[in-house]
This record gives structure tokens, C-alpha cells and sequence, in this order.
């Protein structure tokens, strides 16, 4: 636990530390650094980081308003704004916070703003964040996005005492690096267009919480993404594309293997990763043959695939045991779990027809590659059975074996 200094010693210490400081804490505790010195609470009163949660002030409007109007008369910045609205249900307000903190030159940006009921409006993220170019990393929740258009809008601002006229433009966003889109409607972006608007995109995460966006022919072409991260949930990608050269990460979480038409990347002379996790609710025959197509469009990449077992024991899966004479792709990582482990022997077999990983976990059980002159190689487990039963009748009564060990 760090000890911070009191008294004498901590007015010695330069605000820009004491700004660091106070960002590594929450702001509770932030706030409670104020006490040590007239330093900490001349540091607190100029902190960069401005973060407003509505449930914290109970006269928040009052407290948002006088915070940003004494930052602009003093001429003061910030570098990150965060904004959480649960209670008060005000997009006037919002709208204003947040044009203010781009105003004071706020380069990360995380908004969270309410609505009323489900059949309210969300949050509409002003034109000028779009234009922004200072914005480096953007976080929202719940927000709409609208692409802009050519023409002139009209606002009126009751906090600021002046009507604003907002001109549609272009997106610019030419230092966004990082963009994190938690939740949202399929009228809330038009995904063909979005995505090559950001010439300095590195980070794309998307978590599609019970929404209806459709993700029928996704297509991300960019030159500058390194990390994708699409958390579908009960969502499903179909004819996908990504035309990635310079990733690093490509990351799915959902209930079903993504469906890819192409994933074009020029990294194969570099080291990239790549994670999918997702459930098997029924292995029927086109499950396993869209997992090998799954693989082989990643198989210049460091794979680790984790998958929830979720079917009936009592169905006939003998044909996801076939195999398609192709080339068998390499897995680093192969995670299995589920609920019922007697489902194990039928799903390993019918893994094992379609990846060949190098370590397997298996309900918390963990199982290593090994050499063997042979077989060169091959899972401890896979080399098992074939060492000591080739016999297909007899496998599954070796593998279990192995299970046990």
C-alpha cells in the first residue's frame, strides 16, 4: 500500500505527479487526497482527468456546469472526460458537457448517458466528436452514431446563454487510435461506411448487448486496425470480411463460430494472435466443417479456440467425425468445457478430426504437446492413443484413459 506523504513533504511534491497520482485512484478516493495539503487540493481543483458520475452529486447539473465554466474562464485543460448519466435524463446537458470537454482539448472520451425506457431515444453523439481532431480514444455506451450529413443544424443550449449552429462534414478523426462501442441499434451505424473513416484506428472493440444491429455481410477493410475484439453474445457474423494487414489481434466471443467469406491480412510474416470462444449447442455435420473454414482463414495466426459444450448426449454425431482430407490446422490453445463431462469423448473426437492443438484444456485439466520421432508432434493425448491403440473402436476407451490421468 503506498504511503502518501503529509504536511511539508507533500506540498514538495510537483503537481504533475500529484495529477498522476490522483488519475491512479477512483474518485472517491481522489477527492479524499485533498485533505493532505493545500498542494493535493490545488492539484484536485486542475486535475486533467474530469470524470462526472451523476449518482455522486446530488446537485450534479449545478456541480457539471460551475466544474466546466471555471476550467474555460481559467483556461484550464483536460486530456480525458468520462460522463455517466444513470439518473438524470437530460441530452441537453450531455451535449453540452461534452462539447465543453472536447473544447478544453480532451483526447479519451468514455460516455454513458441513459434513457428513460427503452422506447426513448439514445444519446446521439454530437457531429463536432465526429469531426474532432484532437480525439484519440473514444468509449460509448448505449450512443447513436449518426454518419453526417451536408447541411446546417440548429441547437439552442440552455447552459451556455447562445444558440450554436452545427454544419454536417465529413468524418475527419484523424488521431482516433482506440474506438469501443458497447450496445447499440442496427439504425446506429452504417457499417460499410464507419469503419474506413478512421485512418488511425489500431483498437476496435464492439459488444453487441442484446441489440438488433445486423451483422449479415460485416465488412471492415483498414489498414491501421492491430486489434478487433466482437463480443456477439446470442448475435451471429454472416459473409464477413475484414481486410486487416496490420493486425495483431483478432478476437470473437458468442454463442456461434462466426461465418467468414474472407479475412485477408499481410501479417503472415509477423507474429499475430487470435481467439475465438464460442458454444457448440449442437454439433450437427456443417458445425465442425464451419470450424475447419474458421481456422484455416486464420492459420498464419497463434490460435486458441475455447468452446462450451452444450449438446444432448443422446443424438447420433457420427458424421461430425468425418473429416474433409485437408490439410489439419494447428491450434495453440484448445479449450473445452461445459456442463456435462461425459459429452467429452464425443466432442474430442470430433475436434481432433479438425485441429491439431498443441495444449488442450479440458474441464481444468491441463494436457501438453510432447515430441515423439515418429509422430513429431502431436497433443501428450492424441500421441497416447495412437502409441498404444490405433484401432478407431478402441480410441475413445484410450482417451478417456488419458482423461483421467
Amino acid at each position: 500500500m503506498a504511503i502518501i506523504p503529509r504536511g511539508a513533504a507533500a506540498n514538495n511534491i510537483p503537481q504533475e505527479i500529484i495529477h498522476h497520482i490522483q488519475s491512479l485512484l477512483n474518485s472517491r478516493n481522489a477527492a479524499k487526497t485533498t485533505a493532505l495539503s493545500k498542494s493535493w487540493r490545488l492539484a484536485w481543483s486542475t486535475r486533467p482527468a474530469l470524470d462526472f458520475h451523476d449518482l455522486r452529486h446530488p446537485m450534479f447539473a449545478a456541480f457539471a456546469i460551475k466544474t466546466m465554466q471555471r476550467y474555460e474562464s481559467h483556461k484550464l485543460s483536460i486530456n480525458s472526460f468520462a460522463l455517466r448519466m444513470d439518473a438524470i435524463d437530460d441530452h441537453f446537458l450531455a451535449t453540452w458537457l461534452v462539447l465543453n470537454a472536447i473544447k478544453l482539448g480532451a483526447t479519451d472520451l468514455t460516455l454513458r448517458i441513459r434513457r428513460s425506457d427503452e422506447n426513448s431515444r439514445l444519446f446521439a453523439l454530437p457531429d463536432k466528436i465526429l469531426d474532432s481532431e484532437t480525439l484519440a480514444s473514444l468509449i460509448l455506451y448505449d450512443c447513436k452514431i449518426y454518419l453526417p450529413r451536408r447541411g446546417i443544424i440548429t441547437r439552442s443550449s440552455r447552459y451556455s446563454g447562445e444558440d450554436r449552429a452545427s454544419y454536417g462534414s465529413i468524418i475527419q478523426q484523424h488521431k482516433l487510435k482506440s474506438l469501443e462501442l458497447v450496445g447499440f441499434g442496427r439504425d446506429n451505424i452504417y457499417r460499410h461506411d464507419l469503419w474506413p473513416k478512421f485512418p488511425c484506428l489500431k483498437e476496435l472493440v464492439i459488444h453487441d448487448i442484446d441489440s438488433n444491429y445486423d451483422w449479415r455481410g460485416l465488412r471492415i477493410c483498414s489498414p491501421s486496425l492491430e486489434v478487433i475484439s466482437i463480443y456477439m453474445y446470442e448475435n451471429r457474423i454472416t459473409n464477413g470480411r475484414f481486410d486487416v494487414p496490420n493486425i495483431r489481434k483478432f478476437e470473437v466471443v458468442g454463442l456461434d463460430l462466426p461465418e467468414l467469406d474472407e479475412f485477408r491480412t499481410s501479417s503472415s510474416n509477423r507474429e499475430w494472435e487470435s481467439d475465438i470462444r464460442v458454444a457448440c449447442e449442437l454439433l450437427t455435420p456443417s458445425w465442425c466443417p464451419s470450424l475447419s473454414k474458421l481456422l484455416r482463414q486464420l492459420s498464419s495466426s497463434r490460435i486458441s479456440l475455447s468452446v462450451h459444450m452444450a449438446f444432448p448426449l443422446s443424438h447420433d454425431y457420427s458424421t461430425a467425425y468425418d473429416g474433409d482430407g485437408l490439410p489439419t490446422p494447428v491450434v495453440e490453445i484448445l479449450k473445452v468445457y461445459g456442463d456435462d463431462p461425459q459429452l467429452l469423448p464425443v466432442f474430442l473426437k470430433a475436434l481432433l478430426r479438425r485441429c491439431r492443438p498443441k495444449c488442450l484444456t479440458a474441464f481444468n485439466e491441463v494436457y501438453y504437446q510432447r515430441h515423439d520421432a515418429t509422430l513429431n508432434w502431436y497433443p501428450a493425448f492424441e500421441c497416447y492413443y495412437r502409441r498404444h491403440e490405433i484401432d478407431e473402436e478402441k480410441r475413445d476407451a484410450a482417451l478417456l484413459q488419458v482423461m483421467d490421468q
